[in-house]
C-alpha cells in the first residue's frame, strides 16, 4: 500500500466521522428550538466545512495517483461529495425555514419568488464556497511549488494543469 493511499484512508476515516457528526445535527435540526437549534446549525455547519476541506486534501492527493487506483478513488470521493452535497443543502434549508415551531410563520416563506430567490442565494454560496476553495488550491500550490523550486535549487517549473513541460536550471 503506498503512502498516497495510507494517508487517503486516515482521510477517509476523518471524513466519515464529519459526515457522521454532521448527519447527527442535521436530526437534531429537526427537533430543535431555540438556542438547541442555533447551536445544532452553527455544529453541523463547522462539521460540514471540515469534512469539505478534508475532501479537498484527499482530492489533491489522488491527483498524483494513476490507474485503477486513482480510479477507484475519485468515484469514492465522487459519492463522498455528493453525500456532503446533501447535508449542506438539508442545513441551508434549515437555516431558511428556522426552528420547527417558527418554520411556515414567514410570509414570504412558500411563494415561488422567495424560492427563485433562495436557490439563486444557494447558487451563489456554492460558487463563494468554490472561489474559497480554489484560491486555498491555488495558495497550496504556489506553496508546493516554492518548496520544490527550492529542493531544486532555484531551478524554473514549467507547468500546464498537473502535467510538468519542463525543469530548466536557474543561471545563477
Amino acid at each position: 500500500m503506498s503512502s498516497s493511499s495510507s494517508l487517503l484512508q486516515l482521510h477517509e476515516e476523518d471524513l466519515r466521522r464529519l459526515i457522521g457528526q454532521a448527519a447527527s445535527g442535521v436530526d437534531k435540526l429537526e427537533h430543535s428550538s431555540g438556542s438547541q437549534f442555533k447551536n445544532a446549525l452553527s455544529s453541523s455547519g463547522s462539521d460540514l466545512d471540515e469534512a469539505f476541506d478534508v475532501v479537498e486534501r484527499m482530492e489533491f492527493e489522488v491527483r498524483s495517483m494513476s490507474g485503477s487506483q486513482k480510479s477507484e478513488w475519485e468515484a469514492k470521493l465522487k459519492t463522498l461529495r455528493s453525500d456532503l452535497d446533501s447535508l449542506r443543502r438539508k442545513v441551508r434549508k434549515a437555516e431558511q425555514s428556522g426552528p420547527p415551531g417558527k418554520r411556515g410563520s414567514r410570509i414570504s416563506g412558500n411563494t415561488p419568488a422567495s424560492d427563485q430567490l433562495g436557490s439563486a442565494r444557494d447558487r451563489m454560496a456554492r460558487s463563494t464556497d468554490r472561489l474559497a476553495d480554489g484560491s486555498k488550491r491555488l495558495t497550496e500550490a504556489r506553496k508546493l511549488a516554492a518548496e520544490v523550486r527550492r529542493r531544486l535549487g532555484c531551478c524554473i517549473i514549467c507547468h500546464i494543469g498537473d502535467s510538468v513541460i519542463g525543469i530548466y536550471g536557474n543561471s545563477d
